[in-house]
């Protein structure tokens, strides 16, 4: 009895490892995903303002649409981030590209 509960217990360690062994690397894929839209949205930003840099809608594309604070995994709390109202970006740069097709 003693040798078959020490089995149960083992496997279940195995089982626990296993799965916490699975989980840092979904996490390390999800941070590396995290930092590849963080760039992007940096290359967005910087289209932006260099489409229209004295534009105010242009400046202002970026605009949080609530007062709370994004949630973010404590690992990556160092690295803050806005949320963008992407409906607002996707038409200030419609207009920037307009104007300078104009």
């Amino acid at each position: 009895a003693e040798r078959e509960r020490a089995q149960t217990l083992e496997q279940s360690l195995q089982r626990a490892a296993h799965s916490e062994a699975m989980l840092h690397e979904q996490l390390r894929a999800e941070r590396e995903e995290v930092l590849r839209l963080r760039a992007e949205l940096s290359a967005l930003r910087q289209q932006v303002g260099a489409a229209a840099p004295t534009a105010p809608a242009a400046q202002n594309t970026l605009v949080r649409k609530s007062a709370q604070p994004p949630r973010v995994a404590p690992e990556l709390a160092d690295r803050p981030t806005e949320p963008i109202d992407l409906e607002q970006f996707r038409l200030s740069l419609s207009q920037s590209e307009s104007k300078r097709q104009a």
